[in-house]
């Protein structure tokens, strides 16, 4: 059985780079560039190498950017995809946009805030880091808004976890992250 070897673009451009670096070398310590005699074709053969390699260098780069972005965005989801975070996700979903014309929690928000507080906070936690994510260019406003926006979304149709959240925001300035998500997820959130 015959082993396959696989090279990589970024091997690729490594060599390429150490290739354009020993002929520059080369060049520099060579008799005929010590003596200023460099010929035009040794001239442009050493830019053509070095042009090759930073355009191979930058695709590379921007490669490796779409496949981090991709990796972030898969961890997230399976992370939300969890049970815990999915029973928090239908809770949400099932209760946004109600009337809740009373300033107190209802005795269902209540039951479930009580019974699920940490794992809300971790759900919302979750969330917040995308925000964190996007700040640190690790993945896209538009992959955000197609993947997750509908959560954020939901939250801020929800009052009375709305709620909850801004009367505990100056006592975690996380949810700073978060506040700043559900506003980039929904324009109409006013905070």
């Amino acid at each position: 059985m015959k082993k396959k070897y696989y090279v990589s673009l970024k091997s690729i451009t490594i060599l390429l780079m150490l290739g354009s670096l020993g002929f520059l070398i080369y060049a520099f310590f060579s008799t005929s560039c010590l003596s200023k005699q460099i010929t035009i074709a040794e001239g442009v053969l050493s830019a053509s190498i070095i042009g090759v390699t930073a355009i191979i260098a930058v695709n590379t780069y921007l490669h490796s950017r779409k496949v981090e972005n991709a990796k972030a965005l898969l961890e997230i989801r399976k992370i939300l995809s969890s049970d815990e975070n999915m029973a928090i996700h239908k809770f949400i979903g099932e209760h946004k946009e109600k009337d809740y014309e009373a300033q107190e929690e209802s005795e269902e928000f209540y039951k479930f805030w009580s019974e699920n507080k940490y794992r809300i906070y971790d759900y919302l936690g979750t969330l917040e880091l995308i925000n964190i994510l996007i700040d640190s260019n690790v993945i896209t406003v538009e992959n955000f808004q197609s993947q997750f926006g509908y959560r954020l979304r939901n939250i801020t149709k929800y009052k009375e976890l709305i709620n909850k959240i801004e009367k505990q925001q100056s006592n975690y300035q996380g949810w700073n992250d978060l506040i700043k998500l559900m506003k980039l997820a929904n324009p109409q959130y006013k905070h």
